[in-house]
This record gives structure tokens, sequence and C-alpha cells, in this order.
């Protein structure tokens, strides 16, 4: 790996990582040692001048007494101290107690190395004749090298020396087995081995095209106030930026994603070049495109800012300003830009005479569609894009959530699962305007991250997701990779805190046709038809209270048909078949937030018919919880078949486990008018076919778990060995 591509870490987060790789490499020293020597590289002597280089002083005098020249035996190495000494004491921070372990570690496995290479073995009658001879030549005063053998007692080796001896041969086999485990590389030992620092290498390019994954870092940001300066607000944004780019945790990222409208502003706003004429802003200086650049190249990896833009147009001759996603390549390069088409509440920005379709292609296999916020609601560009087969798509978000259909990450992973779609999402954080909402969203397999808080936040998520075209499934413990720290890995729905902070908005509810549920038993089922001028609903719940809780809020079914109106900035069809909850027995309380809401009443089964227009609308499904997420994709069932002939598709919703934290659960469909769009959806298979593959999930760590077939037989010939050879030792 070139030296670019080579990063050293100094944080405490990668130690318990260095330090299981590193332990499981030292099995591997002995056998290593011995070869090396045999070709004329004494590894103790060139050892022992890098640690001199590095340690000087008393401990370089100490080292050369304990160390003079590697003693040949019959042509072979007698492993010395400091076969162990490639690592400094204290190297940093709290490591002197891994490397003063690693030692004692290796200078055990050292003595009984040369212990069985030295000649005071009886090759006739393989019999031990002195056990001091060899400790003696390395300098070292101990009887029969207890130090080693109680660093093998976990293996039990330490049984298997005292009790009998092991032919030369079966040493051999053992060494083989030991460095089998861990797939020794012995071409490369030099590099990792003499280096007294100690070193991570870790690819830019974490995926590549034949990867069945790629890794995003999506980012909720909360910006400043507009009441500060303009240029130390956004000079404050982009050292933020930098950070987080720059962080340990962004290490494995291949694509970083910030959030919309959290950098500059129309009251500084930048030129951005054209993708086509190949730009890398790096190259030049002044604005804070450069430093963007720059950064990408630096961390190479792939960046989508959101910005402010100047733009002159000269066919009005006039200078515009555009919401604009801008992507770099991880040589710096500006590769896409997106101008957002749909507004929503930005006064003095323009937008293009038609949407732009926008795409780019990475180096690990994946090309992304392009587009902001308020889009998703709309057919151009976002179901165009889908129209032309991407499944793919970076989301730049300053959402307004609006329950209890179109809170942030609720609508976010409902847009994903009814086109199956990797959607990766950044979200702005700003509670006084109602801004949360940060995920990464895999199509039919639900969310495998979501944020949603009322607490200000900057923070930086990192997310392994699994390309669309393959048929690897991942399981919860590779949503977020814990590859650089010893902490747990956060759950993929982080909890939030001070909801009622985020001042959310509501939907037109008193224009809904609705029905409350009124159980008459504790444990009812409720089947009720519901319709809102010729739309109709079929329901039917089934439900049990829950008690000693007591009763904190009310659900009522709810049905609509008809265009509604986006604060006057946009309107759209839509026809919603839902259940909802409310604070009382008025619609005037529903769609609140429901902090105190207790789990009385238990939602033991819930299934929605509903029959859509076909053509041009997209249903999705549409859940929400007290902590305002979406329920799990396993948890619900959702299916839309067809009717080419009259135009019609028949969408069901179905509820698969009992749920007692219930806000909402129902169909919410977009009708795009005047749009070529049909989007079947059928059930998944109940018992999908295994993957035979490979699990995709190596990491590059060393596994005792289903060992190769190579060791297996290893084993069993060391075991043959070892019964054939029973000598005892005296």
């Amino acid at each position: 790996m070139n030296s670019s591509n080579t990063m050293q870490l100094t944080d405490r987060g990668s130690v318990q990582q260095r330090r299981r790789r590193r332990r499981r490499r030292q099995w591997c020293v002995i056998s290593r040692s011995w070869i090396v020597e045999e070709r004329g590289f004494p590894w103790t002597g060139a050892t022992n001048r890098t640690r001199e280089a590095s340690n000087g002083g008393a401990q370089e005098r100490k080292q050369k007494e304990l160390t003079s020249e590697p003693q040949r035996v019959r042509g072979a190495v007698l492993i010395m101290p400091s076969v162990s000494t490639n690592c400094p004491r204290n190297h940093h921070h709290d490591q002197g107690e891994l490397v003063g372990n690693q030692s004692r570690f290796s200078t055990g496995l050292g003595r009984w190395y040369g212990l069985l290479r030295s000649p005071t073995i009886d090759r006739s009658a393989s019999r031990i004749i002195d056990h001091h001879t060899s400790d003696e030549a390395s300098g070292i005063s101990s009887p029969v090298n207890n130090t080693f053998l109680a660093s093998m007692r976990p293996l039990g080796i330490d049984r298997m020396v005292t009790r009998r001896h092991l032919s030369r041969p079966t040493i051999l086999i053992i060494l083989l087995v030991l460095c089998g485990f861990i797939h020794a590389d012995i071409v490369n030992y030099d590099d990792d081995y003499l280096d007294v620092t100690i070193r991570e290498e870790i690819p830019y390019q974490r995926s590549t095209v034949d990867s069945d994954s790629y890794v995003v870092a999506v980012v909720e940001f909360h910006p400043e106030q507009m009441t500060i300066p303009i240029e130390e607000r956004t000079r404050i944004h982009l050292n933020e930026y930098s950070e987080m780019i720059r962080s340990a945790t962004a290490r494995p990222a291949d694509i970083i994603v910030f959030p919309e409208l959290t950098l500059n502003s129309l009251s500084d706003p930048v030129f951005v070049p054209e993708p086509s004429q190949h730009v890398i802003p790096c190259n030049d200086y002044g604005t804070i495109l450069v430093t963007l650049s720059c950064l990408a190249r630096e961390v190479q990896k792939y960046l989508v800012i959101n910005l402010s833009e100047q733009f002159f147009v000269q066919h009005r001759a006039e200078t515009v300003r555009y919401n604009t996603d801008v992507v770099f390549d991880r040589n710096g390069m500006v590769i896409a830009r997106y101008r957002k088409f749909n507004l929503f509440k930005e006064p003095g920005t323009s937008i293009t005479d038609a949407p732009e379709l926008v795409t780019f292609d990475t180096d690990f296999g994946v090309r992304f569609g392009v587009f902001t916020c308020f889009d998703i609601l709309f057919a151009a560009p976002t179901l165009q894009l889908v129209k032309q087969g991407l499944r793919d798509f970076v989301f730049p978000a300053f959402w307004t959530s609006e329950p209890p259909f179109l809170a942030s990450t609720q609508i976010f992973e409902s847009w994903a699962y009814a086109v199956d779609a990797n959607l990766i999402v950044s979200g702005t954080n700003y509670a006084l305007s109602g801004a949360t909402g940060t995920g990464v969203f895999n199509g039919r397999s639900g969310a495998l991250l979501a944020h949603f808080t009322g607490i200000p936040t900057r923070q930086l998520h990192m997310v392994t997701v699994p390309k669309k075209h393959t048929r690897w499934q991942p399981s919860r413990s590779d949503f977020v990779p814990a590859v650089l720290n010893n902490e747990r890995p956060e759950p993929h729905r982080i909890p939030g805190a001070e909801l009622e902070r985020v001042v959310m908005g509501r939907d037109f509810l008193e224009q809904f046709t609705t029905m409350q549920l009124n159980p008459e038993w504790a444990e009812d089922t409720i089947e009720q038809i519901v319709c809102h001028g010729f739309f109709c609903c079929d329901f039917s719940i089934s439900t049990k209270i829950i008690e000693p809780y007591t009763l904190t809020h009310y659900y009522r079914m709810a049905v609509f048909d008809g265009d509604r109106t986006f604060q006057g900035f946009a309107d759209a069809h839509v026809s919603i078949c839902a259940v909802i909850a409310c604070r009382n027995e008025s619609i005037a309380s529903c769609g609140r937030l429901l902090i105190d809401a207790s789990p009385y009443m238990e939602f033991t089964d819930i299934t929605i018919t509903g029959r859509f227009i076909a053509n041009g609308t997209l249903a999705m499904p549409n859940t929400l919880d007290m902590a305002m997420y979406s329920l799990d994709a396993e948890q619900y069932q959702f299916s839309g078949d067809v009717n080419y002939t009259d135009n019609y598709q028949t969408v069901t919703m179905k509820l698969n486990s009992p749920v007692n934290h219930l806000q909402t659960f129902g169909i919410y469909a977009f009708n795009h008018k005047n749009f070529e769009f049909y989007n079947p959806i059928e059930l998944p298979a109940e018992n999908p076919p295994p993957d035979g593959g490979d699990d995709g999930g190596d990491d590059g760590a060393a596994s005792l778990v289903n060992p190769p077939k190579r060791v297996i037989l290893l084993l069993g010939a060391l075991l043959a060995s070892a019964v054939l050879h029973p000598v005892t030792l005296h």
C-alpha cells in the first residue's frame, strides 16, 4: 500500500484493535524470525537497531547488553528477548501496558523456540537433556520457561510441553497451525514489525466495485444564528465541517454528506464551476469552495455539500442565487451540481427553467442521484431519477416536521421503502424551525440509522450501506461500523431528547373524515369502512387494554383524498388511510406530540386496505411511534396490486407484531398528475433463499470460527504426531 494511503493513528479509539491485531501477529514471530535468519538477515539485530534509534540512553545500553549478536546453532537462530522489542514501551498514552505484555509474551515464545532448536536436544531419543543451556545462551536465567508456560496456559500448550515432548516436526505443525489462523503474510513482515511506531493502515477507498456495500457518513448539524456577522458565521461552519471531515470517526467513509443551508447564506454566495469543465478548485484559491475541494483531496473522499450559489444568467443579464448541492470526488474535482427546484420558504432563491436530473458515478460502482429536501414530495426530479433506474440517492435536508404523516425521518423512510432505494439523508438541526432528522434508509429493509432530536447537535454518523444490486442483507451490527473506537455501536434509531423544543407543523386534519376508536372490551376487534367522498378505506383493528396503565390519549381512523397546500408554497394531490393518535377526543388534538402517553392500548393487529389511482401515484407505508420514529420494516407488510386496465391499485398495510406506542399507522399516497409512473409492490417471500456467497463482512481480522480446511487437516496431523511420539519430560 502506498504511503499516501496510510494514516498514523494515535487516538485512543484504535488501541484495542491494534492490541488485537498485534497479539495475533506475534504468534508467527518465531517461524518468521527463523526464516529471515536462515536467509542471512538477523532479525534480532535489525530490531535492536530500530529500538536503539527510538529510545536511546539507558534503555539502549541495557538492550545492547541483552542482545549482542544472534547465536547460530546448526544454521538456525536462537531468538533473543529482543524479539519483542520492535515497539517502544511507552510509545503513546496508555499503550505501555500493551507493549510490556507483548514483550513478556513474545519473550516466552523466544525461549521456547530457542530451547527446542538448541543442540541440547537428543535427536535419537527425542529427549531434552538439559533445560538450562538455551536459557543461559540467551541471557536468561530461568528453569523450564515458566513465563512462557504461564502465557500458554489458556491454550493448553503448557500441559503439552510439561507432560510430553513434541518432536521437531510436531513443533513445526504447531507453528503452521497458529499462523494459519491469522493468515500470516511473511513477505510483508518487515514493514509490519520493524517499525517502532504503532501503525494502522486504512485504505481511503474502503469500498470497491466488487464490494457488496459502501460506507457513508451523514451529519446532523446545528447552524449558528443569523444574528452574528455573515463572514464569521460561514467561517465557523467551515471550520466545523473541516474538523468532521478530518475526524477519526469519518476515516472509513467513502462519501460524506452534509445538510441543507448550514454552510453559507444568500448574503455570501459562491460561484460553482460547471461539472463538465472538470475543475478542481483546490488548484486555485479564494473561496470556501477551494477549502472544500482541498479537504476532499486531503482525505480522499467524496463530499456532498449544500451551499448558496451565485450564477450569472446570460439570457436574463442578471445574477441569481440557487440552493445548490455540490459533489467533489476524491481528488477534489467538482463532478456534480444540482440546483434545488421545489423551494419551501426560501425568498431570494431562484430555480432553474426546468428540473435538473443530476447523477454522479463513484469508484466503488454506485451511481447516485441528487435532490434536496422538499423535492422528495414531487415527481420532478425525484421520481424521474427513479424511472431512470437509480436506487441510491444523496439528500441534504432542512425539513420542518409535520405530524402525523410528514415528520422528517418518517417520510424519508416511507419514500425509500416505496421505491426500494438507498436514501442517504443529512439533516439540519434547528428546533425553532421544526428542523431535525438525519438517517440512512435501505429501501424495504428499513432504517439503518435514524436521528431525531430537539437538542442542538453537530454529529457525524457512520453507516455501512448494502448496494441495491446485491442480495446481502446486513445484520444490525453492520449498520454502524465501530472500526476506530472501543465504544458500543449506537442503536439504529438513536433516542432523541427534548422533543418538545421542536416547533412542528400540523396537517389539516379537520378536512379528514375521522372516526374514533372506542373498544368495548378489554380485547376487541373493530371492522369499519371509512370514506372521504368516493375514496374509501377498509379498517380491521384488534386492540387489547393493558392494565393498570391510565388512559392518556385516543385513536381515530382518518381518511382523506384531495388537494392540499404546503403553506401556500406548493400544492399536491394526496390520498390517505390511517390510524392516528389524539391527545383527547377532539380532532384538533390529533397530530400533536405525545410525550407522556402511556402504553394503555396495545394494537395486536391492524389491516388497512384502500383503492388508489395507479398511474402517477406513489403509495407509501406511513408509521410513527411516540419517539417520532417509524416502526421497523419487519413490523409491517405493505403491498400494492396494480390493475393496469382500470388504472387502479389495491394497496394493503398490515401490522405484523403487537405495538403499544403507536402514533400513526397507515398509507400515504401522492398522486402526480400527468406523470407516467406505476409502482406495484409485491409482498416479500416468507423464506428468501440464503445468500450462498461471502458474507462481505470480513474486516481482515483473524477468526477462530469456521476455520479453513487446511487448519483442520493440520490439527489432525498434530494429534497423530503427538500419539506417535509420546516421550515424557524428565
